[in-house]
């Protein structure tokens, strides 16, 4: 979701994610189409680690002003998210108070709500997981999309540690990042086997991907009789532009997943414009997901069912 991602705001406060792949610029004309591989390893289970540094502090600034221009009637969004609200169809971990995600859903009619720091989920802690399991108890969610903060596994933050000082802080922020992905993994695990379908998502190029506790994720769910698949998508090929309104961001993410149909919303750059390196102001623009993509996904969940 181009959204800004709320959780531990305070505590990653170095920028937004940026790409450090050179990008460049390309003019060919081929295509391609979106593709999947099962945790087997037959076609794209490795990742780049060519990726610059994060923070959700900026994005959570990106959020206000995304929340900002959308006028008043989403003012009131977080109030829905409370414990008293309908029960959810899907539930978006991890993301801004504002994300688009769940506002394609609902304009879907799907009863999507966000469990984040806005509304009382703080997933560094394990409360948050029993608290989340109780309120989806009597209807869990057909659909759990996860997606923190991987400002710890960027290939800058390696870049960056000339002192000790440095290392030492890195090392924090990764058991930080490390208790918190394991706590999501416990209740995307949970969704899982309640029936729902689940989706991990950070940048391709997250060093982040080979930590110990996704690898737990994938043979959990493989213990519980899933298909581990992998989807790719790239920005540009869902209309991600640059702040100009010229060249495309090609920002690209990876989902880990239990759901063989959302091949449909795997996109790859078609090679047939231009792209603007993802540096400086492009970096906040491109945390955010492109609205057509969070429409398709919208349309893929609205249409289907696990």
């Amino acid at each position: 979701m181009p959204r800004p991602r709320s959780q531990h705001s305070s505590s990653n406060s170095e920028g937004p994610d940026s790409e450090c792949e050179e990008e460049g610029f390309h003019t060919s004309t081929s295509s391609t189409s979106g593709s999947a591989s099962d945790s087997d390893g037959s076609t794209s289970e490795s990742t780049s680690s060519t990726q610059a540094t994060s923070a959700a502090t900026a994005r959570s600034k990106q959020s206000c002003n995304s929340l900002a221009s959308t006028g008043s009637s989403e003012l009131g969004s977080t109030a829905s998210e409370s414990e008293d609200s309908a029960e959810a169809s899907a539930w978006e971990l991890c993301c801004a108070a504002d994300s688009r995600l769940v506002r394609a859903c609902r304009s879907k009619g799907m009863a999507a709500q966000r469990l984040t720091l806005e509304t009382g989920y703080d997933f560094s802690r394990s409360a948050a997981i029993e608290k989340a399991k109780n309120r989806g108890k009597r209807k869990p969610p057909k659909r759990a999309w996860c997606s923190p903060p991987c400002t710890a596994w960027t290939a800058m933050q390696n870049l960056n540690q000339r002192t000790v000082k440095q290392v030492r802080r890195l090392t924090r922020k990764r058991k930080a990042s490390r208790r918190l992905v394991k706590n999501c993994v416990e209740l995307l695990l949970w969704v899982a086997a309640k029936g729902g379908h689940i989706y991990y998502e950070w940048p391709k190029s997250c060093q982040g991907w080979q930590i110990q506790e996704l690898q737990q994720l994938k043979q959990g769910l493989k213990d519980r009789g899933h298909k581990v698949l992998f989807f790719d998508i790239d920005g540009c090929a869902y209309g991600l532009k640059d702040s100009m309104g010229e060249n495309f961001l090609r920002k690209r993410w990876q989902i880990l997943t239990t759901d063989p149909d959302f091949k449909r919303c795997s996109r790859h750059c078609p090679q047939d414009h231009l792209h603007t390196l993802i540096q400086g102001k492009e970096t906040s623009r491109s945390a955010f997901y492109p609205r057509p993509m969070c429409q398709a996904i919208a349309n893929h969940w609205a249409a289907t069912a696990p």
